[in-house]
Parts: structure tokens; C-alpha cells; sequence
């Protein structure tokens, strides 16, 4: 597929693989980096990929998510109001949680998309790759 980019000067294309383009989730990470469809991210010593389930965006992880660690991280001792998926936890779950008032989800670091090579299964690399 070609996409079009108009310019002051003029209109100029660039060839794109529609399979690699994610759909921007609407929250930025710790860095405020977009966080899109596809990333690779990291939380709380956890790694899984950004996905749409449920009519949400939210993170796939392929163990069980610590549900333990994550009330244990919730600020202000207060109530935790998790859906307590085995290995899925919303992006609106997150920042509920966590008390963001706003942008960005600062629990949360995109470390990778699923199209340079990374997986949410690979346990080959490490945090520090």
C-alpha cells in the first residue's frame, strides 16, 4: 500500500506494509511515547503486547499476570478495581489503578513493536536488549 503525504511543495508517497501499522491507543508511556497497537512494552518487571480484546486496548502477556504486585504498587492504599484477566489487563485498568490524571501511563515503557522482531513469547531477550 502507498500513502501520501501532501506538502507545501508538493505530494510525495512512501510504500508501507499495511500488516505493520498498529492503531494509536490514545495514552502515551513513561517517556510519552504513542503507545500503538503492535508495541512491546514493559510494566512492573512484566513484558506483553499491546492489543485490542474486549472493544479495549490493553497489555497480552503469555504467563499470568501478578495481580498480587500490582495492588501491592497501587498509591494512597486504595482499593484496587482489576478485572483480573489471567494474562490481559487494560490500558483503562492501568490508569484507573494508578491514579493518572493524565497522560502519560507512567507504569508503562514501550520497549519494542511485534514487527522488528519482538515478542511478548520470546523469553531469549531481556529487559536490557
Amino acid at each position: 500500500a502507498q500513502i501520501w503525504y501532501e506538502t507545501d511543495d508538493g505530494k510525495w508517497n512512501c510504500l508501507v506494509d499495511p500488516a505493520t501499522v498498529g492503531q494509536y491507543t490514545g495514552m502515551t508511556d513513561a517517556h510519552r511515547k504513542k503507545i500503538f497497537e503492535g508495541d512491546i512494552v514493559k510494566f512492573f518487571g512484566m513484558r506483553g503486547e499491546i492489543v485490542q480484546e474486549c472493544g479495549a486496548f490493553g497489555i497480552a502477556v503469555s504467563e499470568s499476570i501478578d495481580y498480587d504486585l500490582l495492588e501491592s504498587k497501587i498509591p494512597f492504599d486504595n482499593s484496587s478495581y482489576f478485572c483480573f484477566n489471567d494474562n490481559y489487563i487494560s490500558l483503562w485498568e492501568m490508569f484507573w489503578n494508578f491514579e493518572q490524571d493524565d497522560n502519560p501511563l507512567f507504569e508503562v515503557e514501550v520497549i519494542g513493536n511485534c514487527w522488528e522482531g519482538w515478542s511478548k513469547i520470546d523469553s531469549s531477550r531481556t529487559e536490557t536488549d
